[in-house]
């Protein structure tokens, strides 16, 4: 089910809106939501995003999905337009979407230039925010060339992530060139908070088949609730991290490929891997 309607912001314009819920739920409470928006370009319905959404429906989460553009002030302006209209005067929400439903906590989530707005409005918005979904957050400058062995963080893109006090699931790609491996594990390797997957063979795009989709789902759904649960009963001091792989490998009877998520990886040597093997002139199967 899906509703699409525009949010007021004080700017001349509205903000293009999209809900999308769970199959066949109606007068029914949520208890977590996730509020996503795209990149530097594009919209709400930039198709990446619009299978992510659709799988996370799935998997039991509402997802609202809107449009935003100009630079990060503006961005965050409308953002937090966003957060107000979910969270401060529900009924609104209700109304739009003209079906009896509530959330009672979000996730604040965006992909590239998007994730860096979530982090600084889930930063901004401890009591209304249960944790940031940080997809292709770019440490690096698409004017980078890719030579770089470490981050200036002139505009503090990795400080904006290694200051957050928030809970926050990255999804980066493993050929994220805005967001090296090799760079981004030891910078937030401290940060008990940060828990990492790696889409084997990704690119900062993040394009990537149904099947590993609907597991990257599945994993970001588990991760929801784990913190939602955390936040009723507050887990030890010195939980694990998380630090995954979700790549597509070759069945056990040798039939199509299939989606596996594996904990607990060496994400570095996986990164060193491929880089030997991009020098070597090899192709990367994953």
């Amino acid at each position: 089910m899906h509703f699409t309607f525009d949010i007021p912001s004080s700017a001349a314009k509205e903000i293009p809106a999209e809900l999308l819920l769970p199959a066949s739920r109606h007068n029914v409470t949520f208890p977590i939501g996730i509020i996503l928006t795209h990149g530097a370009v594009g919209t709400h319905r930039t198709p990446h995003l619009d299978m992510l959404a659709q799988v996370l429906a799935e998997e039991g989460l509402p997802v609202l999905r809107f449009t935003n553009c100009g630079n990060i002030h503006g961005r965050t302006r409308a953002y937090r337009h966003v957060v107000d209209f979910c969270t401060l005067d529900a009924g609104r929400l209700l109304k739009a979407a003209t079906t009896d439903v509530s959330v009672r906590t979000w996730i604040f989530a965006g992909r590239s230039f998007g994730s860096r707005i979530a982090s600084i409005l889930g930063e901004q918005s401890r009591g209304q925010c249960l944790g940031t979904l940080l997809i292709s957050f770019p440490i690096l400058s698409s004017k980078d060339d890719g030579t770089k062995e470490q981050v200036d963080d002139e505009d503090g893109r990795l400080s904006l992530l290694l200051n957050s006090q928030a809970r926050a699931l990255v999804v980066v790609g493993s050929k994220d060139k805005l967001c090296p491996i090799e760079m981004l594990d030891p910078a937030i390797a401290h940060k008990q908070n940060i828990d990492l997957i790696v889409i084997d063979g990704g690119n900062h795009s993040l394009n990537m088949e149904l099947p590993l989709a609907r597991m990257l789902a599945q994993a970001i759904a588990e991760w929801c609730r784990e913190i939602y649960a955390a936040e009723l009963s507050p887990p030890p001091a010195q939980r694990p991290v998380l630090r995954g792989l979700l790549s597509m490998v070759q069945s056990e009877t040798g039939g199509e490929r299939e989606p596996q998520l594996s904990w607990d990886v060496d994400l570095l040597d996986i990164s060193s891997r491929q880089k030997r093997k991009r020098s070597r002139g090899d192709r990367i199967i994953s």
